[in-house]
C-alpha cells in the first residue's frame, strides 16, 4: 500500500484532491450536463435553483440536482425506450409500458402548467419583488403615521378624561394595524379622532 508520504516523495509534489469540475460559463455548464443553453438558462430562473445565479458552478452538483429535482423529459424517455427496444432483451410489453409512462408524465406536466396559468390569471400568484415592494411601502406608510401620531396626539388628548385618551389611542393603533395589513388607507389627519 502506498502512503501519502510515499506519493509525495515519488512525484515531488503534494497529492491534490480531485474536485468536481467547475463550469465557468452558462454555455460550458450546458455542454457539460448535456443540455441546451436555453434549458440551463431556464434552470437559473427557477425558484428552487439551489446554486448561485452566476458562475462558476460545480457540474456534478448541478447534474445531481437536475436528476433529483426535474422530471424526465418524456421525449427523452421515449427515445431511450426505443433505443433500448433495439436490444434483444426488450419486449413489446416493456416498450408499451415505457411509452405509457412518458405519456402520463407529459399529461401531468400539462395539467400542472394549466393550473399555474389559471392561478396566475386569477391573481393567486404574484412576483416576489412586487410583494416585497408593496410591503416596504406599507412599512414606510405605517412608520410615517407613527411619527405623525406623536405630533398629532397632544392636541387630540388635551383635557380629555383618561378613558377617552385610551379610546383615541386604541382607535389610532387599530387604524395603523389595518393600514399595515393593507386593509384601509392611512389614519385620518389632525383634528379627526
Amino acid at each position: 500500500m502506498v502512503t501519502q508520504r510515499q506519493k509525495r516523495s515519488r512525484s515531488g509534489a503534494k497529492p491534490q484532491a480531485t474536485a468536481s469540475p467547475r463550469a465557468p460559463s452558462l454555455r460550458d455548464l450546458a455542454r457539460q450536463v448535456g443540455k441546451s443553453v436555453s434549458t440551463v438558462s431556464g434552470w437559473l430562473k427557477r425558484p428552487d435553483w439551489p446554486f448561485p445565479r452566476r458562475p462558476p458552478w460545480e457540474v456534478a452538483k448541478v447534474r445531481e440536482w437536475a436528476r433529483l429535482a426535474l422530471a424526465p423529459n418524456p421525449a427523452e424517455v421515449w427515445q431511450q425506450a426505443r433505443t433500448d427496444a433495439a436490444a434483444p432483451t426488450a419486449t413489446l410489453a416493456e416498450l408499451a409500458r415505457l411509452k405509457l409512462q412518458a405519456q402520463v408524465q407529459l399529461a401531468i406536466e400539462k395539467v400542472l402548467a394549466a393550473r399555474m396559468s389559471r392561478e396566475e390569471r386569477a391573481g393567486k400568484l404574484h412576483a416576489v419583488e412586487a410583494c416585497r415592494e408593496r410591503r416596504i411601502r406599507q412599512i414606510h406608510t405605517v412608520k410615517g403615521a407613527l411619527f405623525d401620531l406623536a405630533r398629532l396626539l397632544p392636541p387630540l388628548v388635551e383635557g380629555q378624561p383618561r378613558l377617552e385618551i385610551e379610546r383615541i389611542l386604541a382607535g389610532r393603533f387599530e387604524d395603523l394595524c389595518r393600514t399595515f395589513a393593507g386593509e384601509t388607507a392611512p389614519p385620518p389627519e389632525e383634528g379627526k379622532a
